[in-house]
């Protein structure tokens, strides 16, 4: 058996236990039916993960299972972001470029769970009426200063 599907197996072993004992105190915060939505997409892309053997393969898979699961569930964006921030390590991968341009950028783990989840949730926050704007908060103009 290939080392990394015995990796599989040992981590998706540890992960239903981890979902198992975590249940109890999850279903205090949120509903069953979320609850078994989270954990299925979770077992899928680590599935994806192991088993696609390409990185872009698995972020283009990935990118379709969260936005099918952002359009049924659109109450948790951020708590989908968290739940998959440590499907795969953050391993980078550089975008390569064009011309004289080595790489365009570098593509994470992170990265792409914030263009998948955080974007569009920042996109739809900016169109709501009841939402301040961008920068007109001193933690926002905080946080780009440090950017």
């Amino acid at each position: 058996m290939p080392e990394h599907i015995r990796a599989l197996v040992v981590i998706l072993f540890l992960a239903a236990f981890v979902f198992i004992f975590a249940q109890r105190a999850a279903l205090t915060i949120v509903n069953r039916e979320d609850y078994v939505r989270w954990r299925n997409l979770w077992f899928s892309l680590t599935l994806v993960a192991f088993l696609s053997y390409n990185y872009w393969i698995y972020a283009l898979i990935s990118a379709l299972f969260i936005r099918f699961n952002l359009q049924r569930d659109k109450e948790h964006p951020l708590a989908y972001f968290f739940l998959l921030l440590y499907v795969i390590p953050a391993a980078p991968i550089d975008v390569p470029g064009f011309g004289v341009v080595n790489f365009l950028f570098t593509m994470t783990q992170f990265r792409l769970l914030a263009l998948v989840i955080l974007l569009p949730a920042f996109l739809y926050l900016r169109r709501q009426k009841d939402t301040q704007p961008f920068g007109s908060t001193t933690a926002d103009k905080l946080f780009l200063l440090f950017q």
